[in-house]
C-alpha cells in the first residue's frame, strides 16, 4: 500500500491576484515538501475567491470555501458595535467559525498553518477571527502554527493585547519572519513557542520572461523599478492626498536620477489595485512618458520576481515586492508602514538606512534616498549576495521546525 502523504491546512491567505499572497502560498508548499517529502494541501482563504483568484498552484491542493459568518445579536452592525466596545469574550461561535471551511480535513491534518503573513496585527482591523481559529485548532488537539508572520503590536489596545498574549502562548509554534516580532512577543512573555525564521517568499524561484515584450523593453537597459500602493492612503494623514504625494516623489526621481522607471504592480485585485494607482501617477507625469513603462497585470509572482531581478534598483511599498527584490540581490528601498518592513530591513542590513517611513514621503525624500542608494549600489548588492544564502536557509528552517512539532505531537 502506498504511503499516505502528509496533509497540511494553509489558512488565512488571500487571492493570488495579490502576488505576495501567491508567493507565500507557493513558497510555503515548497518548503514543507522539502521537509516532509510529497504533501497534500488544503488552501483555506478567509473569503470566497473566484477561480482566477485561486489559480493553478498544484494538483495536490484542495481549495475550501469559508463558512458563512455568524454574528451575535441581530445584525452585522450589532456585532461590530459590541466588538469595538469589547463587551464579550471572543469565541468561535461569536467570531464566525471560519475554521468550518477546513473542518472536514482537520482530523487527518499533520498541522494547520496560518500563512497570511501579517494577519495577527491591527493592520486590517482587530484580528478576532485569526485568534478564534487558532484556539479552535488547539482545542481539537492539532498542531497550530503561525507561519512566517509579523505579529502585533497591539499596544494601542491594551485589553486586546492582554487577550492576544494569552492566545499566542497557546499556539503550538510561532515562526516569526523578523526580529522585531520576536522582541515584541518576548515583551509579552512569549518565547518558548517562538522561532526566528524569514518570510517563505525569500525562497521563491524566479521564472524567466521575454524582455522583448512591449511592457518590458525598458528593463533591457539600466532601470529603476517602483511599486506604489494605494493601500498607504488608509494610513495617510497629510494635507495633500497620497496620490499627489506619490506623484511628486516619482517626479523627483525622474528629474534627479538619470534612469527610466518601470512601475511594477504587485496587487492586481479589483480593490487596492496597484496597476490602476500607478497608471494615475503616469497620467499626471505625461511629460516624461518616454522614460516610464508599467508591467502588465498578467504576470505571476515568479515572473515578476524575475523581472525585478534584472533591475538596477527597486523601490517598493508592497512588502513582497521588496522581498522579490532583496532575495534576488537588487538594492532596495522599502516604503514602510508597519513592523514587517522595519524588522526585515533591520535583519538584512543591520540598520534602517534603506527604509523610508511612508510619513517621510510628505517631504519628497525618495529621490534623495534613491540617489544615495545608487551611489552605494555595488556595496549594497555585494552585501545581499553574501547575506542571502544563509537568510534563505533560515526561511527553509521553518519547515524543519514544523516537522519537529509534528513528530512530537
Amino acid at each position: 500500500m502506498a504511503e499516505v502523504k502528509p496533509l497540511f491546512i494553509l489558512y488565512g491567505n488571500g487571492s493570488i491576484l495579490n502576488r505576495g499572497c501567491e508567493a507565500i502560498l507557493r513558497s510555503t508548499m515548497e518548503i514543507l515538501q522539502t521537509a516532509f517529502g510529497p504533501c497534500r494541501f488544503v488552501n483555506s482563504p478567509p473569503r470566497h475567491l473566484e477561480p482566477e483568484e485561486l489559480g493553478d498552484v498544484g494538483n495536490d491542493v484542495v481549495h475550501t470555501v469559508p463558512a458563512k459568518r455568524v454574528f451575535p445579536g441581530k445584525s452585522w452592525f450589532t456585532f461590530h458595535i459590541r466588538k469595538r466596545a469589547f463587551l464579550f469574550k471572543p469565541t468561535r461561535r461569536i467570531l464566525g467559525a471560519k475554521s468550518e471551511a477546513f473542518d472536514p480535513y482537520l482530523a487527518e491534518a499533520t498541522a494547520a498553518l496560518a500563512i497570511g503573513g501579517d494577519n495577527f496585527s491591527l493592520d486590517y482591523g482587530v484580528p478576532w477571527t485569526q485568534f478564534a481559529i487558532n484556539r479552535s485548532i488547539v482545542r481539537r488537539g492539532k498542531p497550530s502554527v503561525i507561519w512566517g508572520a509579523s505579529i502585533g503590536p497591539f499596544d494601542r489596545r491594551p485589553k486586546f493585547e492582554r487577550f492576544a498574549a494569552q492566545e499566542l502562548s497557546k499556539a503550538t509554534l510561532i515562526c516569526a519572519r523578523e526580529s522585531e516580532t520576536v522582541s515584541y512577543l518576548k515583551s509579552l512573555g512569549i518565547a518558548n513557542n517562538v522561532r526566528l525564521v524569514a518570510d517563505p517568499a525569500f525562497t521563491l524561484a524566479p521564472h524567466e520572461v521575454d524582455l522583448d515584450k512591449s511592457d518590458l523593453k525598458i528593463a533591457k537597459e539600466p532601470c529603476i523599478g517602483i511599486n506604489m500602493s494605494p493601500l498607504i492612503a488608509k494610513y495617510w494623514k497629510a494635507s495633500r492626498s497620497w496620490l499627489d504625494c506619490a506623484t511628486e516623489n516619482v517626479k523627483g526621481i525622474l528629474e534627479k536620477v538619470g534612469l527610466p522607471i518601470l512601475f511594477v504592480p504587485h496587487v492586481v485585485q479589483p480593490r487596492n489595485n496597484d496597476c490602476h494607482f500607478m497608471k494615475q501617477i503616469m497620467s499626471r507625469l505625461s511629460a516624461y512618458h518616454n522614460r516610464m513603462a508599467i508591467l502588465g497585470p498578467g504576470y505571476d509572482c515568479r515572473q515578476i520576481k524575475w523581472v525585478i531581478s534584472n533591475l538596477t534598483a527597486f523601490i517598493g511599498a508592497r512588502t513582497h515586492s521588496t522581498i522579490a527584490a532583496l532575495s534576488t540581490n537588487v538594492p532596495t528601498i522599502s516604503i514602510g508602514y508597519s513592523i514587517k518592513a522595519r524588522g526585515i530591513n533591520k535583519d538584512i542590513f543591520g540598520h534602517l538606512d534603506w527604509l523610508v517611513p511612508f510619513e517621510a514621503l510628505e517631504d519628497n525624500v525618495l529621490s534623495r534616498t534613491t540617489q544615495r542608494l545608487l551611489r552605494s549600489e555595488t556595496s549594497v548588492r555585494n552585501h545581499l549576495i553574501d547575506f542571502m544564502p544563509a537568510y534563505k536557509e533560515r526561511a527553509r528552517q521553518a519547515g524543519k521546525y514544523v516537522k519537529e512539532i509534528a513528530q512530537s505531537c
